[in-house]
């Protein structure tokens, strides 16, 4: 018969060989899952052909990954693929791009992927991305064109009968889709869109990490 232990300091250690393990094991998975190249091109149609009413803006938690963070989920890349693309909307008249973001990521299952921020050096451009894994591959988009960038907190009227709040009535594009890597996927609202590309690459070097500045997913 098996009895637990009661001794503090080998509990201590199990927990401890245990933690290891587990973040082992997560570098493990995200260092062997296939990384893509990811680029995104976010910009504003001048003249659009019809006006949607905008939604308030909740109060959103901030997206857990950013481009510029150098780890095993997530490391920064330069624009490539898209490059002549967001050239040639710079060009057009009726157009106006407000950011072209690029960095490299595996695709994770829906319970380890996690959120990209977006967002602008003009600060017209807020939202996130999260690329996930199932069968397909999957995006979600949830992006706001920041026109009207009030921090005033306002009732949402939309729902009095909830105690939420929101912020602001911004134009949203958000959308989940099932994509294609090496394919150009076009996410468009009456105001602005979106272009997104993913390109297989080679898992990088600096994907690995020490267990020591390794975090366990958030579930």
């Amino acid at each position: 018969m098996t009895t637990a232990t009661s001794d503090p300091k080998l509990m201590l250690l199990l927990r401890s060989l245990l933690m290891i393990w587990l973040m082992l094991a997560g570098l493990s998975v995200a260092h062997g899952q296939q990384w893509y190249q990811v680029e995104l091109v976010v910009f504003e149609n001048l003249s659009p052909t019809n006006s949607e009413a905008s939604p308030a803006m909740p109060i959103q938690d901030a997206a857990p990954l950013t481009v510029d963070t150098h780890n095993n989920r997530i490391q920064p890349a330069s624009p490539q693929h898209l490059t002549s693309i967001a050239d040639r909307l710079r060009r057009a008249s009726v157009y106006q791009v407000h950011t072209h973001l690029a960095w490299q990521q595996p695709i994770l299952g829906p319970r380890q992927s996690q959120a990209v921020a977006v967002i602008s050096e003009n600060n017209l451009i807020n939202g996130q991305i999260r690329l996930r894994r199932g069968t397909f591959l999957h995006a979600d988009l949830d992006l706001w064109f920041m026109q009207n960038s009030g921090s005033e907190i306002l009732p949402d009227t939309d729902n009095l009968s909830s105690a939420s709040f929101s912020g602001p009535r911004n134009p949203n594009l958000k959308e989940s889709r099932r994509i294609r890597s090496g394919q150009l996927h076009y996410f468009d609202h009456p105001q602005f869109g979106a272009l997104l590309q993913l390109t297989p690459v080679d898992a990088p070097d600096a994907a690995v990490q020490s267990p020591e500045s390794f975090s366990l997913p958030a579930e």
